[in-house]
């Protein structure tokens, strides 16, 4: 859960703050869906010290309305994740910002997906 807090934290300071595992219709709001993790890789030293690599996955969705403005917040969070990534994790990328659905009220859902990576002492 730590690493959820995380990319949480950093959403809020990019002046985002998403819902838990929903999304509403009003424009401007945002939802936080946890993807899951894997283990990249487990080492271990003669000691028994355990450091692993674990990479989670997310998936940010946004309600607005589409057109360039809706584009351009998402390839300015892309951009925005590049230059100044969340403190603690040693990869970190915002990527495949698209427009999922636009419905018949004039709102579109856009998604896009949040990557990273950390090593953590087991």
């Amino acid at each position: 859960m730590e690493n959820f807090e995380m990319v949480r934290a950093w959403l809020r300071e990019q002046g985002i703050a998403p819902d838990t595992d929903a999304c509403g219709v009003t424009p401007g709001e945002t939802g936080l869906f946890p993807l899951g993790q894997e283990q990249l890789w487990l080492r271990e030293d003669v000691l028994g010290n355990r450091v692993r690599r674990v990479r989670c996955s997310f998936l940010l969705w946004r309600s607005a309305i589409p057109g360039q403005d809706a584009a351009k917040a998402l390839l300015q969070l892309q951009e925005q994740a590049a230059k100044n990534p969340p403190a603690g994790f040693l990869q970190f990328r915002a990527e495949k910002g698209r427009l999922v659905k636009h419905t018949g009220t004039g709102l579109g859902m856009y998604e896009l997906r949040l990557i990273a990576e950390r090593e953590e002492t087991l």
